[in-house]
C-alpha cells in the first residue's frame, strides 16, 4: 500500500481472546459485547498496553512491514455496551476519563517511534442523543468529557474518527431532510449531511490541539445501502448519490482528512438489518460485481476525468432535485 502511495488506517480493537489483563477489571464478567476497555486501571494493564503499542508501532514505522499512518483506538468509544464495554454504573465521565488514559498511552507510545503518526478517538454518530445507562453516551457529550481530561492532565494531539451513517441507517439519503439530523449542535444524530457540526465544535478554543491548529478528523466508517428496506427507498442509483454527497462534503470541509466507505457487502447485514453497503456486491466472497457506486466513488474527484466528475455532479443534482453545490457546507 505505501509503495502505491497509499496512506494506511489501524484500528486497535480489545476483544475477549486478548489477554484479560488488557481488559479493564470493570469489563471483565461480562461476555456479550464486541469489544472492551483497556485496562488503564493498574499497573500491570498500563504496561502491557504500552508493551503492545510499542512493538506495533515499531512494526509499523517504515522498513521491512511498511507505516501505518493513522492509528484509531478502539471502536465507537461512547458506545460503550456494544464497542466499548465498561460497567455503566461508573457513569460517562468516568468512562470517558479511562478512554483518555489509554488513548494518552497509545498516543505516546506510538508517537515515540513515527512522530509523524496521527492517533485518534473513535466515536459513532450518535451525538446529542444518549441511550445512557442503557447502550450509548451521548457522542459530543463522551468526546467532551474525554477532552477535558486530556487537558487537565496536558493535551495531546488526538484527533477524532467519527462513524456519520445516515439515519436510519438504511436510508440512504442523506441530503433528505429529518428531525434526527439538524444543523445546530444539538443534532440527535451527525451525518454526512451536518458533519460541520463536529468540525465547527473541533474549532472552539477548548478544542485546539497544542499548537493551535484544528484537530483531525476521519470519516472512518460510512456506507449506503443499494435495496429499499423498511419504508425508504434506494437502489444503486441512489446509493451512488449518496456516496458521492458523502465524499464531496467530506472534501469541502478542510479539516477533514479521510472518508472510508464500505468496500463490500456483508450477508450477515443483509439477512440481519436489510443493509447493502458496499460498493461491490458478493454472495460468496469470492465474486465481486462492482456496483454504480464504485464508479461514482472512484471518479468523483478525478482530475484525470474531468468529464466524469461533471456527470457525477449532475447526477447527483438530477437525484436530489437541486444543484449539489447549494447543499454542500464548505469549511
Amino acid at each position: 500500500m505505501n509503495k502505491l502511495g497509499i496512506s494506511v488506517t489501524m484500528i486497535l480493537l480489545n476483544n475477549k481472546t486478548s489477554n484479560e489483563r488488557l481488559i479493564h477489571p470493570f469489563s471483565r464478567g461480562f461476555d456479550s459485547a464486541n469489544y472492551y476497555a483497556f485496562n488503564t486501571d493498574d499497573a500491570d494493564g498500563v504496561h502491557l498496553i504500552e508493551a503492545a503499542a510499542s512493538f506495533l508501532a515499531d512494526r509499523y514505522s517504515g522498513g521491512k512491514y511498511g507505516t501505518i499512518d493513522n492509528w484509531i483506538i478502539g471502536n465507537e468509544a461512547n458506545a460503550f455496551l456494544e464497542w466499548n464495554y465498561i460497567n455503566s454504573g461508573l457513569g460517562m465521565n468516568y468512562d470517558a476519563g479511562e478512554y483518555a488514559k489509554a488513548l494518552r498511552i497509545f498516543y505516546n507510545a506510538i508517537r515515540a517511534k513515527n512522530h509523524n503518526a496521527r492517533v485518534y478517538m473513535s466515536i459513532d454518530h450518535e451525538w446529542a442523543k444518549s441511550d445512557a445507562p442503557g447502550f450509548h453516551y451521548a457522542g459530543k457529550d463522551f468526546l467532551e468529557a474525554a477532552n477535558a481530561y486530556l487537558s487537565a492532565e496536558g493535551n495531546i494531539s488526538y484527533g477524532v474518527a467519527v462513524h456519520p451513517y445516515n439515519v436510519p441507517m438504511y436510508n440512504a439519503q442523506t441530503w433528505a431532510t429529518t428531525p434526527y439530523v439538524t444543523q445546530d449542535e444539538s443534532s440527535a444524530y451527525i451525518t454526512m449531511a451536518n458533519i460541520a457540526q463536529l468540525t465547527d465544535l473541533l474549532c472552539t478554543e477548548q478544542f485546539l490541539q497544542p499548537d493551535g491548529d484544528v484537530r483531525s478528523v476521519l470519516c472512518s466508517e460510512v456506507g449506503y445501502t443499494s435495496l429499499p428496506y423498511g419504508g425508504y427507498y434506494s437502489d444503486e442509483t441512489v446509493q451512488a448519490v449518496a456516496l458521492a454527497f458523502g465524499y464531496l462534503q467530506a472534501a469541502e470541509n478542510q479539516y477533514i482528512d479521510g472518508f472510508f466507505n464500505r468496500e463490500v457487502d456483508a450477508q450477515e447485514e443483509i439477512e440481519q438489518y436489510g443493509l447493502v453497503l458496499g460498493t461491490l456486491a458478493t454472495t460468496d466472497d469470492k465474486n465481486y460485481q462492482r456496483k454504480l457506486s464504485y464508479d461514482f466513488y472512484k471518479n468523483v474527484d478525478n482530475p484525470a476525468h474531468p468529464e466524469e466528475q461533471a456527470n457525477i455532479r449532475a447526477a447527483c443534482g438530477s437525484v436530489m432535485g437541486a444543484d449539489i453545490n447549494t447543499i454542500l457546507t464548505p469549511r
